[in-house]
């Protein structure tokens, strides 16, 4: 097994796609700490360092790392925090985001942007759209400068500080701020079209930012063009076998196809069909999936 040193790997990996230290080290650490952890003399934490590498376009979980008792806890807290909103359960999720701020490392940058991105998808998801724009504002000013990212410019950015970005847009297009929203989605998409993939969730979220730029044409009445958007993302998504969001996506394909008096009569069937396969798998039991087929009157023949 070919074994490398974490100062090896960080400075092989900046030299090579010719990133400046203060590119990758920007609201991370100083460019000091960097040019430390690049000759060995010390070493970033877990959490830093998968900020270091996502930058540099490295896919973090490729690595083995040994992680403190801090460490341990921190991502401890910060599973639990993620399982009380993928189980809706946000009064929950509002009390772990206030446990997680006790501890000790979380005045450090990285937690704040966490703590703030987290506080911020609870709003959404109750919909108070003004607060949650409110906490992501804060989250991605913790560790990227907002005002020149939407200007434009070189920056690098961790998948974490890609998705603060893509979930301020959504708010800003649930309050109808809809040209902020465009220009978010614009600048992530012309971010991760100039950086190499580094894992299927990245992929993933490009198909999404992709399909959220088809849906503001469409509501523009921009058929055309978000056509071509949705189409991309259709292919992509059907290359790379991913599943989540389809459902979506061929719902916006069908009704732009109608819009455009290209929908057959055959083609109409066959996106309903699959839109209703992919909302039975989505179903997490038995029951769940009768009640869905009950109410959608499918019957098995």
């Amino acid at each position: 097994m070919y074994e490398i040193s974490i100062g090896e790997l960080l400075e092989n990996q900046r030299k090579e796609k010719r990133y400046s230290k203060s590119m990758v080290c920007r609201g991370l650490c100083s460019v000091t700490a960097l040019s430390r952890y690049e000759n060995g003399l010390r070493v970033p934490d877990k959490f830093l360092l998968e900020y270091l590498l996502q930058r540099l376009g490295c896919d973090s979980k490729q690595y083995e790392m040994i992680i403190s008792n801090e460490e341990y806890y921190e991502m401890k807290q910060q599973r639990k925090i993620e399982e009380c909103i993928e189980q809706k359960k946000y009064l929950e999720a509002e009390a772990e985001i206030k446990n997680y701020k006790k501890m000790a490392s979380i005045s450090k940058p990285i937690h704040e942007q966490y703590v703030f991105y987290y506080s911020g998808l609870v709003k959404k998801y109750i919909g108070e759209y003004m607060q949650a724009i409110d906490c992501f504002e804060k989250s991605i000013s913790k560790t990227a400068i907002q005002k020149e990212y939407k200007q434009g410019g070189q920056e690098l950015l961790s998948f974490m500080e890609l998705k603060v970005l893509r979930e301020l847009g959504d708010c800003y297009q649930e309050v109808k701020r809809t040209q902020d929203a465009q220009k978010i989605y614009s600048k992530l998409q012309e971010y991760l079209e100039s950086h190499s993939y580094i894992s299927l969730e990245l992929e993933q979220f490009y198909y999404g930012v992709l399909y959220k730029i088809a849906e503001q044409e469409y509501q523009n009445y921009n058929y055309g063009t978000a056509y071509d958007f949705i189409q991309k993302t259709y292919v992509g998504m059907k290359k790379h076998y991913l599943v989540r969001s389809m459902k979506e996506v061929l719902e916006l394909k069908m009704a732009l196809e109608e819009k455009m008096n290209f929908l057959t009569i055959e083609s109409k069937k066959d996106y309903k069909d699959k839109i209703m396969a992919l909302k039975l798998l989505k179903c997490t039991n038995e029951k769940e999936m009768l009640a869905y087929m009950e109410e959608e009157n499918v019957r098995i023949q």
